[in-house]
């Protein structure tokens, strides 16, 4: 009985090693760029867990949350593509190697505040 257990908090390892990231590119990158990059996060275990691009530009509450509601970084991601993603972190380097060419900026996905 024991076994199965064990097996059951193995398969929920590569969760609990999974860290969020944001991961985005400049404007003029190519769809078919970020498609493969969404694409690499999952051959490697990774999940895609949203999408920003210029179809979501028409929602204020995406800037809100992601910008602070500011006009200028409503702007900015407004004109940048990328997604955000659980991944193991050997991932992140992999992202920036792999798309190098295309400038991608990766980062931990993490909350902001201001005062």
């Amino acid at each position: 009985m024991k076994l199965p257990a064990t097996a059951t908090v193995l398969g929920l390892l590569p969760l609990a090693l999974a860290e969020s990231i944001l991961v985005t590119f400049p404007s003029g990158t190519p769809d078919s760029v970020v498609d493969q990059a969404k694409q690499s996060v999952k051959d490697a275990g990774g999940k895609i867990t949203h999408e920003y691009s210029k179809h979501h530009a028409a929602s204020p509450s995406h800037f809100y949350i992601l910008g602070g509601g500011n006009a200028n970084t409503l702007l900015s991601l407004a004109l940048l593509k990328g997604f955000a993603a659980d991944t193991k972190d050997d991932s992140v380097q992999q992202l920036s190697t792999e798309f190098a060419a295309y400038n991608p900026t990766v980062e931990k996905d993490m909350t902001v505040t201001i005062q």
